[in-house]
């Protein structure tokens, strides 16, 4: 969503939005929240930081199961080392949005305060001193002598990452196959009759999923290579596609094998400038589909990395008090 409309859906909550953590938070029912805007996996990702002051009470993992089972707009959901998740699906309109979220911080602080749940460090569990805190790219409510610990520990991991060579053959090997599932799709769809670029989006895709995959790491070197192996295999799949078409027409009539069937491609399109216009119109699509998909990886990749194996206090979280009901 836009950056407009996380505001505004952030002011209807009674939240604050933080536009570099890419998240919402605040107190809401006298609870502390944090909802992450997780837009390449499309969820919002409610998370509160709890433990329980009554022996004997329903566990927040028995409530999230029953809750999730009504609601068909969830996924996922998590509870344990005093942390409470649950994943909201980013669908339909903002306003819409708005309500599901809201809906799931009413039922979720609502069992909480019924069950004697207090807010409380996520690591040690104390209930004072606390802030929210955006570690790694997690959101973590964390009492400062935790996050001290955990800030110590994010530059060990960063050295180790800094270590860790990338595969790039097997990178590349991961990317062309991945490229190949998509343009396999490519040809099938295009022998139906369809424009065959959403294809290019799955080959976008599949090309950096498998490299990630294949090399053990996704940094900017893969993601050039992978989406510059994509951009190839689109024209690939749609010249097979194009010769697969020729050899089935060409074969009712003649001896033709399929390789000749691809060496005539070009020379007929030069006879033929419906077929070349064609050709050309469903390959522009096919770059356009497939640069969306690259787009928001690539995107995605910068944003990531500007917060990995980083360390953000964002708000204190101790001093809760009661939100407001939108109105």
């Amino acid at each position: 969503m836009s950056l407009a409309v996380l505001r505004k859906m952030s002011a209807d909550l009674h939240l604050v939005y933080d536009q570099k953590s890419a998240m919402m938070y605040g107190n809401f029912g006298g609870y502390f929240f944090a909802v992450q805007d997780k837009s390449p996996v499309r969820q919002y990702l409610i998370s509160t930081w709890v433990k329980p002051t009554v022996p004997g009470r329903t566990t927040p993992d028995v409530f999230l199961a029953s809750y999730s089972s009504q609601k068909n707009f969830t996924a996922g959901f998590y509870y344990g080392q005093n942390t409470l998740t649950l994943g909201i699906k980013a669908s339909g309109s903002s306003k819409n949005m708005c309500a599901m979220i809201y809906d799931a911080l009413s039922a979720i602080s609502g069992f909480l305060s019924q069950n004697g749940y207090v807010g409380c460090c996520a690591d040690c569990g104390c209930e004072s001193g606390t802030s929210l805190c955006l570690i790694n790219d997690i959101a973590l409510n964390v009492c400062d002598s935790c996050y001290n610990t955990r800030t110590a520990n994010l530059t060990s991991l960063r050295e180790q990452e800094k270590a860790k060579p990338a595969k790039i053959p097997l990178g590349i090997l991961g990317a062309i196959l991945g490229a190949v599932i998509g343009a396999v799709l490519w040809v099938v769809i295009y022998h139906f009759g369809y424009i065959a670029g959403i294809a290019g989006f799955v080959m976008s895709f599949l090309a950096l999923k498998f490299y990630g995959k294949f090399s053990g790491k996704i940094d900017l070197p893969g993601t050039i290579i992978a989406t510059a192996i994509a951009f190839v295999m689109v024209f690939v799949a749609q010249y097979f596609a194009m010769g697969l078409e020729l050899y089935l027409v060409l074969s009712e009539y003649y001896i033709i094998t399929f390789p000749e069937a691809l060496q005539a491609v070009f020379p007929f399109m030069q006879q033929e400038p419906e077929i070349a216009t064609a050709f050309v119109t469903d390959l522009v699509v096919g770059y356009l589909l497939t640069a969306a998909a690259s787009i928001p990886s690539i995107i995605t990749y910068y944003r990531t990395q500007s917060r990995q194996f980083k360390a953000i206090r964002l708000a204190p979280t101790s001093m809760p008090q009661q939100s407001e009901a939108i109105r």
